[in-house]
């Protein structure tokens, strides 16, 4: 009886061994692979200023069978295409800079996915949203300001290097 316990033990001081050795190996793609699927599950679409300009009421709308405008889905889906490729990005597990993008503006629109109010970072869009209602009815007009709130959003790949909320201001400028 003594010498299975004996063994059993040895096999699960091996294992622990095996597991602490596997995690101190593997622990920055361990940290990339849980990084990337918290941006993952935060990321979304109506995080793009101008995605959250024209679908402001499909956001804030409570009704689960609330058809947003043509002019909402038709911008959406100019989104579609650039939604996969910075999926894929993140999926690759790894830090993303701004040399992962075409130009500033794409980086732009890639800080505003992952990192804006409906992924749970702060309201600080660069042009925050406006509701002005022109008279008595409930149809409100929207405008934008650039106005900045003060608060920056979480960042979760350092894209935002002063904290202003705007991403990779340096794109392209030579040292």
């Amino acid at each position: 009886m003594f010498a299975f316990i004996q063994k059993n033990l040895t096999n699960m001081l091996l294992m622990t061994i095996v597991v602490v050795l596997v995690l101190i190996l593997f622990k920055d793609k361990i940290r990339m692979y849980f990084k990337a699927q918290e941006v993952l599950q935060k990321a979304n679409v109506y995080n793009i200023t101008d995605v959250a300009v024209k679908c402001y009421n499909a956001i804030i709308s409570t009704d689960d069978d609330y058809i947003p405008s043509q002019e909402c889905s038709n911008m959406v889906d100019s989104y579609n295409e650039k939604v996969l490729r910075w999926n894929n990005l993140i999926k690759e597990y790894r830090d993303i800079n701004c040399k992962d993008f075409t130009d500033q503006a794409e980086a732009q629109d890639f800080y505003d996915y992952v990192s804006g109010e409906l992924a749970g970072g702060f309201y600080a869009y660069r042009k925050v949203i406006v509701g002005v209602k022109p008279d008595d009815t409930e149809h409100f007009a929207f405008a934008t300001t650039n106005k900045f709130d003060g608060h920056c959003r979480h960042d979760p790949y350092g894209l935002d290097t002063n904290g202003d909320c705007n991403a990779c201001e340096n794109y392209g400028q030579k040292p």
